[in-house]
């Protein structure tokens, strides 16, 4: 293969390499995952556990949620990929802003490093205060299922989420049954409204089904 062969197949490798990643995506585990060696139920499984609340990334496109994923995860120093049913996985395109009934009034840090304070509206507006000080962060409630983030509502210099640069926020766990948050990131303790919502709000999910979910 002559040189100038060799220069324009490594060309087009890298462009098919850049145009892969830009294609590639984040996603929140929604449920304890084990990684799968093929995309198919019956392939054998990583014996590591993908705790829920986990950000993984894919290293194959989407194409629907019915689809598999091939996800990377790094846990303790060691580098785990495998396969993931998409519906399995929280992805940016699944969340939904929440408008209405959200039953938590605070959630306050208890331990970890760079804990948050977020002070939360029923219409799911939220304030954001890092214990580490600072000024406080305005934001907003968006869920998938039992994964939250509360998303920055203006640009985040040098930050990246799945949402994309600058769109800066908290991850949480939701527990639908107790309406508990747990963040993802540090040690939190859940504080309810003390006033009821209003009945519309009382069945199960219907903070899910208020914001769409």
């Amino acid at each position: 293969m002559h040189r100038r062969d060799i220069v324009a197949s490594l060309a087009a490798l890298a462009a098919t390499l850049v145009a892969t990643r830009a294609g590639a995506a984040s996603y929140y585990a929604t449920a304890p995952l084990r990684l799968h060696a093929t995309p198919a139920e019956d392939s054998s499984v990583d014996p590591a556990v993908v705790p829920i609340g986990t950000l993984v990334d894919d290293a194959a496109p989407v194409v629907t949620r019915d689809a598999w994923v091939r996800v990377h995860w790094r846990s303790d120093g060691a580098d785990h990929e495998g396969w993931i049913p998409r519906k399995l996985l929280a992805g940016a395109s699944d969340f939904r802003k929440v408008t209405s009934c959200w039953p938590v009034q605070r959630s306050a840090a208890t331990a970890g490093e760079a804990p948050w304070d977020v002070d939360f509206s029923a219409d799911g507006s939220a304030t954001m205060q890092s214990e580490n000080g600072g000024p406080s962060i305005p934001g907003h409630v968006y869920r998938a299922g039992n994964i939250v983030f509360v998303r920055a509502s203006r640009k985040v210099p040098d930050s990246v989420s799945i949402f994309g640069a600058e769109a800066w926020g908290l991850g949480f766990v939701f527990d639908d049954r107790t309406s508990q948050l747990q963040a993802l990131d540090y040690d939190s303790k859940t504080i309810l409204r003390p006033a009821a919502l209003p009945a519309k709000c009382q069945a199960p999910r219907a903070a899910s089904a208020a914001s769409g979910s």
